[in-house]
C-alpha cells in the first residue's frame, strides 16, 4: 500500500474499471500539495536567510546551508524575548522620567538631574 495514493488503491480493489476516472482529481490534489510544499520550502529558505543575516551569524562561514528548523524556532523565540525586554525597558524609562518630573525635589531625582546636566544627557535612558 502507498501513502501517496490511498484513494487509488482503494478504488482499484473495489471497482478497477473506475480507477482512471479518479486519477485526474487525485493528481490535482497532489499538485496542490506540491505547491504547498514549494511555498513552505521558499518560506523556510527566506526565513533562514534572514536569520543568518543577524549579527550573531555574520562570522559563520556556513552561509549556504539552511538553518535547522529547531534553530529557526529558537532564534525566533530569542527575538521575541529581546523585543519584550526592550519594550519593558522603554516603559521603565518612561515611568522613571515621569517620576523625575513629578518629584523634582527628591534627593535621588536631584542627583540624577545634576548628573544629566553635568554630562549633557538629554533623557533618562542616557543615564544608564
Amino acid at each position: 500500500s502507498s501513502d501517496h495514493a490511498p484513494e487509488l488503491i482503494k478504488i482499484s480493489k473495489i471497482a478497477p474499471k473506475n480507477i482512471f476516472d479518479q486519477v485526474v482529481p487525485i493528481l490535482k490534489q497532489w499538485v496542490i500539495k506540491l505547491d504547498k510544499v514549494d511555498a513552505l520550502t521558499t518560506f523556510r529558505t527566506k526565513l533562514s536567510n534572514s536569520l543568518k543575516g543577524r549579527t550573531i551569524y555574520k562570522d559563520n562561514n556556513n552561509n549556504e546551508q539552511l538553518l535547522a528548523l529547531h534553530e529557526i524556532v529558537k532564534q525566533i523565540d530569542e527575538l521575541i524575548q529581546s523585543e519584550e525586554y526592550l519594550l519593558n525597558s522603554k516603559q521603565c524609562f518612561t515611568n522613571a522620567e515621569k517620576h523625575l518630573i513629578m518629584n523634582p525635589n527628591d534627593l535621588n531625582n536631584r542627583i540624577i538631574r545634576h548628573f544629566q546636566h553635568i554630562f549633557s544627557i538629554k533623557n533618562i535612558e542616557g543615564v544608564f
